[in-house]
Formats: C-alpha cells, sequence, structure tokens
C-alpha cells in the first residue's frame, strides 16, 4: 500500500480521485483541486473540490466553492489553471 503525501503531510479525506487517459492522478476534497503526474504534485486551488471527471475530449471538470464563497461551481481545467 502507498500513501501519498506532501511536503510530509499525508493527503487526508479525499472526497474524490479519478485517474485521466494520459495516467494523470487527480485528488479532491477538503485541501483542493490537486494533480499527481506520477513524480510531482500540483496544486491549483485550496478550496473544497466535491467531485472530479473527465469528459469524453479529455477536459478535467470539478464541483468546488465558488470564488465568493457562496454555493458550489463548476469549473474546467485549461491546462494552466481552473475556469469557472
Amino acid at each position: 500500500m502507498s500513501v501519498f503525501t506532501h511536503n510530509g503531510k499525508p493527503f487526508s479525506n479525499i472526497r474524490t480521485i479519478t485517474k485521466d487517459k494520459k495516467g494523470n492522478i487527480w485528488l479532491g476534497g477538503p485541501d483542493g483541486f490537486w494533480c499527481y503526474d506520477g513524480s510531482t504534485f500540483t496544486d491549483f486551488t485550496q478550496k473544497f473540490v466535491g467531485y472530479i471527471m473527465e469528459d469524453i475530449k479529455g477536459n478535467i471538470w470539478t464541483s468546488s466553492e465558488s470564488d465568493n464563497g457562496r454555493g458550489w461551481a463548476l469549473s474546467r481545467y485549461d491546462a494552466k489553471s481552473l475556469v469557472q
């Protein structure tokens, strides 16, 4: 069994995890939205992420806290950042 950690701290309370067509592993939960490419973790937001899905074209979609903190937003990852 492997335990994913970042800066010595394990990820906990992960709400969603998915592997995309490229082999990247996407994690979401109270610690935000993360991508693991097999060697490096990238953090895209510290906001709570509830779901992560990949569509047929390979776009990554998330449901997360909205920018104003009042409710939920559907966001698409555009290869650099999340777009609401």
